[in-house]
């Protein structure tokens, strides 16, 4: 018998800022699409939201202490 292999993960957690939904956190910066936000960690250990090839803080004008929300229950 076959295994049956998936490409989407299942129960990643969602990463929310704010009022919008950035996604599931992904290995890498560059599994994102060109100009879509992503959440990754670094290289520090540190979640990161990044928008690829372009810029999070102006996009969803970000600043220190913004509210980031790593949901678990949601899929």
């Amino acid at each position: 018998m076959d295994d049956l292999v998936e490409n989407e993960p299942k129960n990643l957690p969602v990463v929310i800022f704010g009022p919008d939904e950035i996604g599931h956190i992904v290995s890498t910066f560059s599994d994102a699409a060109n100009g879509s936000a992503v959440a990754y960690f670094g290289s520090s250990g540190y979640l990161e939201m990044a928008i690829f090839n372009g810029n999070f803080r102006l996009k969803f004008s970000a600043r220190p202490g913004d509210r980031v929300v790593v949901d678990y229950a949601k899929k």
